[in-house]
């Protein structure tokens, strides 16, 4: 799979979670939380990091724009060996796509469901 599908089917699974695109970004606004997965090279030829974080707006008054930088707690997805860098050519749209939406089901479903405060005493 090369570069430009493997961004293309993160863009789809993620909107069908209700994420949108903000600039590099893609953004999740919940009540409390403001979930932020970003795409990152590996520096390792190929290869990306998915990172995802947690903005936990009632914590900041004064900042304009979450970042992932400015997340107050943030993570990667992983593959099934628990390795954290995706290398397109090595997977295919569906093997991607599943395990996209598994990372999603065990780290930010249930922030979403529980709410930060209760997700965060269940997942320390």
């Amino acid at each position: 799979m090369e570069q430009g599908i493997f961004k293309n089917v993160l863009d789809k699974t993620l909107s069908s979670y209700g994420f949108r695109k903000e600039k590099a970004n893609y953004c999740k606004e919940c009540s409390d939380t403001i979930i932020i997965v970003d795409l990152q090279s590996s520096g390792v030829q190929g290869g990306f990091y998915i990172n995802y974080g947690f903005f936990v707006t009632k914590l900041h008054y004064d900042i304009e724009e979450a970042t992932l930088l400015s997340c107050d707690f943030a993570s990667r997805f992983t593959m099934e060996d628990n390795s954290s860098v995706f290398f397109p050519d090595k997977l295919s749209v569906d093997e991607y796509k599943i395990i996209i939406e598994d990372n999603i089901e065990k780290h930010i479903s249930p922030f979403l469901s529980e709410g930060i405060e209760n997700s965060l005493a269940l997942y320390p």
